[in-house]
């Protein structure tokens, strides 16, 4: 899903600015924005399923710390 949201939203840039050969508008914009946040969401949640800490949030580790920052 996170793939096709990328996709989808890379087409419409795409389509924006060598269709309509004009710059990305405030909406294109915050659209690529929160794509990246998705992004980024999507990376340290993967890298908590890995460690093995989606239920345990007391959990300490290095790799976990790189996603998540200390309480």
């Amino acid at each position: 899903m996170v793939i096709l949201a990328c996709v989808l939203v890379g087409l419409r840039a795409g389509v924006r600015v060598l269709l309509k050969q004009t710059h990305l508008i405030a909406s294109d914009v915050l659209l690529l924005l929160g794509a990246a946040c998705l992004l980024g969401l999507v990376v340290c949640d993967t890298i908590t399923y890995r460690v093995g800490a989606m239920s345990d949030f007391e959990m300490i580790s290095e790799e976990l710390g790189k996603a998540r920052p200390p309480t």
